[in-house]
Order: C-alpha cells, then sequence, then structure tokens
C-alpha cells in the first residue's frame, strides 16, 4: 500500500485502540519514515471522529514547532490518504522505556534513569519554553535509541497555551495512572509535565507505577490521596522522584529546581540591592577586588554529559519513537 502517493508501507510496527504505526518508504527521498494512522471510517462525522482528526493536526504542529530538538521527535509532514490524516515522522531504532522496563522488570540502572531524566527534561524545557505542555509523559513516551539518545514521543494530547479546548468540559484526558493530580480538577500548568516524569522515574527504578490500582477509578484516587512509599534503590534520584510527587504543583520543583538536585548543587541567590557605601570608592582604589567567573549559563546547566547509555537489548525490528498511546481517561469527573 502506498499513502499519498509517495510512503510505501514496509511493515507494521505498532497498534492501538486509535490507529497503527508502520514503517515506510518515502519513494520521492528514498529514505525510512514511520507514518501514524488514525483507526476511523472517512465518513465518520461524529464527535469522536473529530476530536481525533483535530488531535492528528495539533500533535503535528505541536511536535513540527520543536522538530529541531535533539530530544523531541521530529514531525517531516501530514498527509491525507482515502480521507483520512497520516503523521510522517522520523524512523528511530531503539527501545522505549516501557519495553526496556519488559526486558528488566525490577527496574532500570541509576545511571541510565538518571540520563533519561536530564533528556526528558531538556525536552520539556524546550516545550514548556514556546508554551506547549505534553500532558502524556509515561514510559511508552519515552524512548532510548541505539545510540543512546533520549526522546521524548507522542505530541498526541499536549496543548499550548493558545489552543482552544478540543475535550469537553470537565474531561481529562490522558493515561490515569500518569496524570497530575490537579489536573483531576482542571487546573492545567506545565507542573503537570513534572508529575508525570517523577511517576515515570518511580517506574523506572522499582519496576512498578507508584499509582496504578488496576482500575480507573482506584488509579484516580490514589493519585489524588495516596503518598507512595520512597523507590528503594534509586540513590540520589531518591529525594528527585518525591518532590516530584508533590502533589501541590505550587510546591513541585521546576526543571532549573530539578537539575540543580540532579547536579548536587544550589540554585543560585537573586542578586541582593547593593549597599552605597561612602567610603566604597576610595577603600576600592586601594583594594580593588578581584574579578569574579560570570556564573555558567542556564543552557549549559541543561546539557548532559556525554555518557553512554547503557541499554542492555534492543530489538531487532525499527521502532517508531511515536508509540500508540495507551489507557487513557476521558471522562466527566464528578463535581
Amino acid at each position: 500500500m502506498v499513502v499519498a502517493e509517495r510512503y510505501e508501507l514496509v511493515g507494521r510496527l505498532g497498534r492501538g485502540g486509535m490507529g497503527e504505526v508502520w514503517q515506510a518508504r518515502d519513494l520521492s527521498l528514498n529514505v525510512d519514515v514511520a507514518v501514524k494512522s488514525i483507526r476511523m471510517h472517512p465518513q465518520d462525522t461524529t464527535e469522536p471522529h473529530r476530536s481525533a482528526l483535530a488531535y492528528a493536526r495539533k500533535e503535528a504542529q505541536h511536535a513540527a514547532a520543536l522538530r529541531d530538538h535533539p530530544n523531541i521527535v521530529a514531525v517531516h509532514d501530514v498527509v491525507e490518504h482515502e480521507g483520512l490524516p497520516w503523521t510522517v515522522m522520523r524512523l528511530v531504532r531503539g527501545q522505549s522505556v516501557a519495553e526496556l522496563l519488559e526486558d528488566e522488570p525490577d527496574g532500570l540502572p541509576v545511571e541510565l534513569i538518571d540520563r533519561i531524566a536530564r533528556g526528558v527534561l531538556a525536552a520539556l524545557a524546550a516545550a514548556h519554553g514556546v508554551g506547549i505542555t505534553h500532558r502524556d509523559i509515561k514510559p511508552p513516551n519515552v524512548m532510548v535509541t541505539d545510540g543512546g539518545d533520549v526522546l521524548v514521543t507522542d505530541f498526541g494530547i499536549a496543548r499550548h497555551n493558545a489552543d482552544t479546548k478540543i475535550t469537553m468540559t470537565g474531561a481529562v484526558v490522558g493515561t490515569a495512572a500518569y496524570v497530575a493530580p490537579e489536573r483531576l480538577k482542571g487546573v492545567e500548568s506545565p507542573a503537570g509535565d513534572l508529575w508525570s516524569l517523577g511517576v515515570t522515574l518511580y517506574q523506572m527504578t522499582t519496576g512498578v507505577s507508584p499509582f496504578d490500582r488496576g482500575s480507573v477509578l482506584s488509579t484516580i484516587h490514589a493519585v489524588s490521596h495516596d503518598q507512595p512509599d520512597e523507590p528503594v534503590g534509586a540513590g540520589h534520584l531518591t529525594a528527585v522522584i518525591m518532590a516530584l510527587l508533590d502533589k501541590d504543583p505550587k510546591t513541585r520543583p521546576g526543571i532549573d529546581a530539578v537539575l540543580h538536585m540532579l547536579n548536587g548543587t544550589e540554585p543560585a541567590a537573586a542578586p541582593k540591592a547593593p549597599y552605597s557605601d561612602p567610603h566604597a570608592t576610595r577603600r576600592a582604589l586601594i583594594h580593588p577586588c578581584p574579578k569574579h567567573t560570570a556564573p555558567p549559563s542556564r543552557s549549559n546547566a541543561i546539557r548532559t554529559p556525554p555518557v553512554r547509555i547503557p541499554v542492555r537489548r534492543t530489538r531487532d525490528t525499527a521502532t517508531c519513537h511515536h508509540p500508540l498511546p495507551q489507557r487513557h481517561v476521558e471522562q466527566r469527573l464528578p463535581s
């Protein structure tokens, strides 16, 4: 099958409730890509159909705005074939964090988790910097490539500050175990992404989600009310994870604070107003102050050291870094 007279489907990479992801050959450029389709009838005019189409377009727009970032998926195009949208993306060979946890069910090495955390933080800093909240950070949506790069994937339910709401009022979209407690109350902010990262890091260290209770309602109750135990064996990541799981978004650490925690450094104090000393000029002439070294720039703070990721094992097949969404919550919450 050739999509939009250009992308020849080679093999299916994944299938979910909303659609399929395929490896394809770009017949125009003669390169391999990944294409994602939405499963629906092209003549369907129902509200779910319109919402799915809107999500596909928004995902492409959000991802395209960040396509040059090394830790974010590169979306090349959105094409229409037989009445349905197909998103064309870079094809990446590697594994999602969810797949890594299948190979290491008791948790991943702390060094690898630290590296993944820094990559996700870099991606979120870029997204939040242009007003985009991902809203679906979780193990299937974070990949480690065969070369050791960390990629954040699937902007399907991301939201820009300027976006109009696609879902109905009172609805929460996301995967229950990773949705921040404030989002359950209808409060959207970038802090929700940091909560989701905390849940993901917790699962990477222990192999289990701290809030998944088997059903959506029980999981939502756990997110809102339960306080998980500290993860065993997380090392220096323990304080980071527990801070990110602060249920109050106002006291939850931001990206810069988390980076300082990972680096074991203190955030720079706000400069104080200089004291006006009438004798300062004379003393300065007699005892000139030594020159101070300028503090490191913020851009340097978010860089990660060139450490090779100790990925234990990779799949033989190509994996698109846009895995299909798993169980999502989209329901009207009780008033």
